[in-house]
């Protein structure tokens, strides 16, 4: 007799077999990449579940509550400006994870995976082709004349005061907000967490 919490087309049949990719001798930094990548997404998986929930004083508040304080904090985060009270903010939720003892591990994991992606992502509004401004760090001169995409580049390519400013206040806000609701599942039981909201 099957589950009858589950329907048929859930389920996989034991006819399909998983096979790990195999790479070619040219193709092995792909295949490392991926596999880099799996584990880092498995232990991801794995330090959010909150299988291990530590008892402290973030683990009593209630669910509710907790989920609607990060929403609205996400939400002040996303709309300030200054990098200053960004700053304040992160320090705070470094402060409350430190109080509420979480492995530093689970921690790590996400500030490495989270913020070195984001940087990858806004490094490129740094340059003086995107975010207008002084040169601080001159990179490359193609000179006058050059075309990329239809968009004549300047003389000098760089990146700019302005461009600094933005990319450390994205990724203090990225770093906040991912530090914030790491924070709410490692302090909440899953069920409750999702009968809170």
């Amino acid at each position: 007799m099957k589950n009858p919490t589950l329907p048929d087309w859930y389920r996989i049949s034991n006819e399909i077999k998983y096979t790990e990719f195999k790479a070619k001798k040219k193709n092995t930094a792909i295949h490392t990449a991926r596999r880099v990548l799996g584990r880092l997404g498995e232990t991801l998986a794995i330090q959010l579940s909150g299988a291990n929930i530590p008892s402290s004083w973030l683990s009593e508040i209630n669910a509710s509550a907790k989920s609607i304080g990060v929403i609205l904090l996400i939400i002040a985060i996303t709309s300030m400006h200054s990098i200053i009270p960004l700053a304040v903010i992160l320090a705070a939720i470094i402060a409350a994870i430190l109080s509420s003892k979480i492995k530093a591990k689970q921690i790590l994991i996400i500030w490495m995976s989270v913020p070195l992606f984001s940087l990858g992502i806004i490094l490129p509004s740094m340059l003086n082709i995107f975010t207008p401004g002084e040169i601080t760090i001159k990179l490359w001169e193609p000179g006058a004349g050059r075309f990329i995409f239809g968009k004549e580049l300047p003389e000098t390519i760089g990146i700019t005061a302005s461009g600094i400013i933005l990319a450390i206040r994205f990724l203090l806000r990225v770093t906040a907000c991912v530090t914030l609701t790491t924070l709410l599942t490692a302090t909440t039981d899953q069920a409750m967490l999702i009968n809170g909201l």
